[in-house]
Order: C-alpha cells, then sequence, then structure tokens
C-alpha cells in the first residue's frame, strides 16, 4: 500500500500535514520542508520567504518540544549542495554534490580542496533543475571502489539524463577521471523534471528517480506510458556493466517496446527518495503548484509496478478522468 501525504503551506504560514499517521505529523512535515530547501531554486521569492518561515517555526516547536536542537555551521565554501551521501567505507567522510559537477569531501578537518569528482564539462547547469543532480555509492565500495552519479548533458542541442560509473583506485582519494563508463542515458524533452537521485536497495540493486520529462501537467502522458522511461523508479543490476535488468522487475521480459527496468510509475519529479533502515521506502516527489507529495511504502509492501498516479491524480484531486490499474493506487 502507498500511503501519500502532502504539505500545504499558504498565506498565513500555516503548516498541515494530511493523510499521514497522526504519530508522524512532525516529521512528515519536516521532511517536506527539506525536500522543499533542496530544489528551492525553482521557486519565486515570496515563496521562498514562506518556506523559510515555516522551517522555523517549525525548528523552533521542535526545539520546544525537546530542548536539544541547535544549528551550527558544519562546512563552508560549497557551491549549490544538491546531495549529500557517505560511502558507507567508515572513513568518516562526507561527499556533497555541486549542482555545478563536482562533488566535494568534507572529513574531520573540513571542506577540502581537491574534488571526489570534478565532470563540470560535460554537466549542463544552465537552468534550476539541471546539473549534476545524484550520487550513489555501490554497496560493495569498500571492494570495487565504485560510485555512480546522474547529471544533465547537452550535445548538438539533445538534453540527455546520463547515470554514469566512477572508480576510485586503490589506494587512492578520489575518482580516476578517466574511468568514467556510461551506464545509461534518457533523452529529456525540457530542462525541468529530471529527477535525479539514485538509491541501492537492501537487495543490491540500484533504484533510479526519473522526472516526467517537463513542461507541465506531463503533455506528453509520459508518467503512465510504459514505452518511456520518464516519470517512473527504475531499477537495474549494475553489478557488471552494461547493466542487466533483475529478473523480478514487473515488466521484465514484456517484450515489444516496454521499458523493462521500470519498477514503478506516475511519478511527476522524484527528486529525492530513500530507503530507511527497515527497507522502508520514502519518495519525495514535487508537487505541480503549491503542494508537495510524500510517498511511503513500507518494505512487505513493497511491490514491482506500483503505480503513484501522476499525471492522472496528486493530492489536489482528479487532474484527468482515467487510471490505469498497475497495481493499484490509494490516495
Amino acid at each position: 500500500m502507498i500511503q501519500s501525504f502532502v504539505l500545504y503551506l499558504n498565506r498565513s504560514l500555516s503548516l498541515t500535514a494530511h493523510r499521514a499517521p497522526a504519530t508522524h505529523n512532525t516529521i512528515s512535515a519536516t521532511t517536506s520542508i527539506v525536500s522543499l530547501l533542496r530544489h528551492a531554486a525553482r521557486f519565486n521569492l515570496e515563496t521562498m520567504r514562506v518556506i523559510a518561515v515555516t522551517f522555523c517555526l517549525v525548528f523552533c516547536l521542535m526545539a520546544s518540544l525537546y530542548g536539544q536542537l541547535a544549528i551550527e555551521s558544519f562546512a563552508k565554501g560549497l557551491s549549490e549542495p544538491v546531495d549529500i551521501e557517505n560511502a558507507g567505507d567508515g572513513s568518516g567522510r562526507l561527499f556533497v554534490v555541486e549542482k555545478l559537477g563536482r562533488i566535494r569531501i568534507i572529513d574531520s578537518s573540513g571542506l577540502q580542496q581537491e574534488p571526489l569528482l570534478d565532470i563540470q564539462e560535460k554537466v549542463d547547469n544552465s537552468s534550476g533543475e539541471e546539473g549534476l543532480l545524484g550520487l550513489a555509492f555501490h554497496p560493495d565500495f569498500m571492494l570495487n571502489g565504485h560510485f555512480f552519479v546522474y547529471y544533465i548533458r547537452t550535445v548538438d542541442g539533445e538534453r540527455m539524463s546520463v547515470v554514469e560509473r566512477y572508480t576510485i583506485p586503490e589506494g587512492a582519494g578520489v575518482a580516476d577521471i578517466h574511468s568514467g563508463v556510461e551506464v545509461f542515458s534518457i533523452v529529456q524533452p525540457q530542462a525541468n523534471h529530471n529527477g535525479g537521485d539514485m538509491s541501492f536497495g537492501l537487495d543490491g540493486y540500484l533504484y533510479i528517480g526519473t522526472g516526467d520529462g517537463g513542461s507541465g501537467n506531463d503533455p506528453g502522458e509520459r508518467s503512465q506510458d510504459l514505452k518511456k522511461a520518464l516519470g517512473k523508479l527504475l531499477r537495474i543490476d549494475v553489478d557488471e556493466l552494461p547493466y542487466s535488468i533483475p529478473p523480478d522487475n514487473p515488466f521484465y521480459g514484456a517484450g515489444g517496446d516496454t521499458i523493462e527496468s521500470i519498477w514503478a510509475l506516475g511519478l511527476r519529479n522524484p527528486w529525492r527518495f530513500s530507503f530507511d533502515l527497515n527497507g522502508d521506502l520514502w519518495i519525495g516527489d514535487v508537487g505541480q503548484r503549491d503542494r508537495e507529495e510524500i510517498n511511503f511504502v513500507k518494505a512487505e509492501d513493497h511491490k514491482g509496478g506500483l503505480n503513484y498516479g501522476w499525471d492522472c491524480r496528486d493530492l489536489r484531486g482528479l487532474v484527468r478522468t482515467g487510471i490505469p490499474d498497475r497495481g493499484g493506487i490509494r490516495l
């Protein structure tokens, strides 16, 4: 079962979490605000003021409840940070994705001058939702040194979402820039709604979030189209390249033009998603206007073929009539 809930932000600065268990309202609201701030580049000044003030109100509320929260500067000198990851290698290092095309390293001494990776020459960062957008370390990173990046590339006017694998040589602290291998690419019709997040599930497979191809209201009906990789959560096996399709993917062996890497469909712009320690899935899907959507699927319900509903509907209600029955959706 998909549990979806929405964050409302209005001029009176009120905050209400809907369709979430009552005990999770504070957590879901705070998570929503963090998600909003992470794609802040697309908001106008008035909206940003509302978000910032609302965040402060929630923070003060939580601080009064727990009495142990504080904000302090952790690292300075970053340029447009959009993601932060750790490699799970016990080094204590953090890796910050800068939208312009670099991955910076933060260790116990602070922000390091030399980046893990610099691919600015490849990355198209010309608009607010383009750039280097995602980073994921292979579960066996300590053995193979592999990590994956998601970025936007434009060549001869053709805009693409690209996933590449890079490798850190044994004994080195940064990636070999010449080790890059393209995993796959997707044509992007517009500059917005690029998705860009990636995460390895507890099953060891790489999950990739893609946006619906941009503009508004998904004019190409791509999110519900199984012949297009846009507006989807993809799932592939990258232990060896070229990648392979896990045999339990819902459309494995479907034939024709069906994209067999599709794990779930009906997403608008899943800017950030993650699996928690229980294997539960959380997806932050950017809303059409003033409402943001978070989808939560418990590990035992996380089966292939779930349909999250876009663009048939979002949490504002019906967008257009009819919704394909491809796994069931509960809003």
